[in-house]
């Protein structure tokens, strides 16, 4: 899979380029400064995009900086999700996350609990924009007919898991 932008107007741009399983993967970041790119151009149509970038952060990340990850992130969605619509690759799939539900949902949360009440405060930016995300893939599917799917990986841990009631994990193992 190759998905690729027109490049940035700065010189930190540095995209991380791989194959695995057969497939090309892109994944454009930068040292510290925010994404300013367009829709653009592709090296050739790929037939699936996995939309899982995104700028992330802890509580204290979220809660100080909540303009840069709304503004970020709805930037990477609606790009690459209009340059996967512009090169009409077959099938897009959104990773969302379980944020965008409601702060007092109830447990266990169902996809119905969607928009029915406020988020949690220290997250309301990003969940924002993942919320738009989702939206933006029903809508392209509605209007275009495009493949464009989203799901929401919960937040699960369990056996071989570092649990600890007062962290976080910190490493993801195999």
């Amino acid at each position: 899979m190759v998905v690729l932008w027109d490049r940035p107007s700065f010189v930190d741009w540095k995209p991380m380029v791989f194959r695995t399983c057969g497939l090309w993967v892109v994944m454009p970041w930068t040292s510290g400064t925010r994404r300013r790119s367009t829709p653009g151009s592709t090296l050739k149509r790929p037939r699936y995009v996995f939309l899982v970038a995104g700028t992330v952060g802890g509580i204290h990340a979220n809660s100080t900086r909540p303009a840069d990850f709304l503004y970020d992130n709805l930037m990477i969605h609606s790009t690459v999700v209009q340059a996967a619509h512009r090169t009409g690759v077959d099938k897009l799939l959104y990773l969302g996350s379980s944020c965008i539900y409601p702060r007092h949902a109830d447990q266990p949360i169902t996809e119905e609990a969607l928009l029915t009440g406020p988020l949690e405060p220290t997250n309301e930016g990003y969940a924002l924009a993942k919320i738009a995300g989702i939206k933006l893939c029903e809508t392209y599917r509605r209007q275009y007919g495009d493949d464009f799917i989203s799901a929401m990986p919960t937040n699960l841990y369990g056996p071989g898991d570092n649990f600890d009631l007062w962290g976080v994990v910190t490493c993801c193992r195999p």
